[in-house]
């Protein structure tokens, strides 16, 4: 199968999630409200701070080290997991030694509403540390029907699971918290079941492989935290100076904007695998800037549909009591569609050995958010937030083109997309509405 059918298969299994998500996220948030809603933002930064702090990237690096096979493949497992339980002991054990402190320090007058539920967000952690082994291993391999059955688990089942007991037995955030949890631990279950248990070798318990995943996983560590910092201390910020009701817009508003990111990460799934395993520097660095091109022509015109749609569907939706959300989001949105073309840039950097970029290109920008977003917030709330998130977004963007650029050597001019580009995106929409097609036919 092709890299761009793999990356369709795992775009139109995004596509078949949207829906889902965005019925649960309404379901969720007209159920619990502004406020309990932003409890459960919160909540949920434990598990996604302690990915991008405690998750030391050794999985990601195994795409690259199983690409060039320097390793054996059953060692590589071994060792994967092996970092994933030792480093999601580490990042657990002191929040649950200094447990008062911690809830009182995040949650405040509210720490009594979610004292049970912070115990189960942070057992989620080494989970989440597993299920991305898997991810990753799944990813290179290209087995797209292993990693879209995974993902469609952790999805529909945590979905199932949270709108059930939303609606159904009206258990509130008990029902969000441990639909997500459930969903994540059986998915990291069938994800072991499809890969197999690969023989280990007496690598898997000598010191090089370790150190070549966690040195190679360090640079992309470092990239990815310095990365997940510009994505979301705007975030952080809001949290610490806004109410939990404006916490919950500005989540939301994000949120809804990330979306854009879905084609981007539908190739870099299989992008930066494909990549590690081209010796061709000239071949993937064309591989990386037609993808670029390929993004442009869907993000623009699908997030100029979204601006002009989003107030309608937010009182659709959401109720008019959302509509907060609409001032960020509008704010945000152009720098997340740069941003998202641009990630494909990085997967490059990634794929050739050059991780340590990603960060060395985020830093600036986050140092740029910091500043905005701290001496806006307290004055315009989450406006203020979402401008400083905007001037990150673009500069971080406006960095990777001007680094691949100089990097590689291609003239500026073989970003901008061509008619190539526009026919295989419009060839793309013609599969999936013949594809929609023969499934209708099918249940007639």
């Amino acid at each position: 199968m092709s890299l761009a059918n793999k990356s369709f298969s795992v775009l139109l299994r995004d596509v078949l999630l949207l829906g889902t998500n965005v019925l649960t996220s309404v379901v969720i948030a007209r159920n619990l409200g502004p406020h309990m809603l932003g409890l459960w933002v919160v909540l949920n930064l434990i598990p996604s701070y302690a990915e991008t702090l405690g998750r030391l990237k050794a999985d990601a690096g195994a795409i690259y080290f199983l690409g060039s096979g320097l390793h054996a493949v059953g060692d590589v497992v071994f060792a994967l997991n092996v970092i994933a339980v030792v480093s999601g002991v580490v990042i657990v054990l002191p929040v649950l030694i200094g447990f008062d402190w911690f809830s009182q320090a995040l949650f405040g007058a509210d720490v009594a509403v979610v004292h049970d539920y912070i115990y189960v967000m942070v057992l989620q952690v080494p989970v989440n540390f597993l299920y991305m082994n898997y991810v990753y291993l799944h990813i290179q391999r290209e087995d797209v029907r292993s990693l879209n059955i995974m993902v469609m688990t952790r999805a529909l089942l945590a979905s199932t699971l949270i709108v059930l007991g939303l609606l159904g037995f009206g258990l509130g955030l008990t029902a969000v918290v441990f639909g997500q949890f459930i969903g994540v631990t059986l998915s990291v279950v069938i994800g072991v079941g499809r890969y197999g248990f690969p023989a280990r070798g007496p690598g898997a318990f000598r010191a090089p492989v370790y150190q070549d995943l966690l040195r190679y996983g360090g640079k992309l560590y470092i990239g990815n935290a310095v990365s997940y910092l510009n994505t979301y201390s705007s975030q952080a910020i809001v949290v610490a100076f806004c109410a939990p009701a404006q916490v919950a817009f500005f989540s939301i508003a994000q949120q809804v904007g990330q979306l854009v990111s879905k084609v981007t990460e539908a190739m870099g799934n299989f992008l930066f695998s494909r990549i590690a395993k081209t010796p061709d520097v000239s071949e993937s660095s064309g591989l990386a800037a037609r993808a670029f091109r390929v993004s442009l022509v869907v993000l623009v015109p699908g997030v100029i549909g979204a601006a002009v749609l989003m107030k309608p569907a937010l009182l659709l939706l959401y109720g008019a009591r959302y509509l907060e959300v609409l001032p960020p989001f509008l704010i945000i949105v152009p720098g997340l569609t740069l941003l998202a073309a641009a990630s494909t840039l990085s997967m490059f950097f990634q794929g050739i050995g050059r991780a340590d970029l990603v960060a060395k290109i985020a830093f600036l920008p986050f140092l740029l958010q910091l500043t905005v977003g701290l001496l806006l917030v307290q004055q315009l709330e989450i406006v203020g937030a979402a401008f400083g998130f905007l001037l990150a977004l673009l500069a971080t963007a406006i960095l990777q083109i001007v680094v691949f650029v100089k990097l590689t050597g291609l003239p500026a001019r073989q970003l901008w997309p061509g008619r190539e580009d526009v026919a295989t995106v419009i060839d793309f929409i013609r599969r999936l509405l013949r594809l929609d097609g023969a499934s209708a036919r099918m249940h007639e």
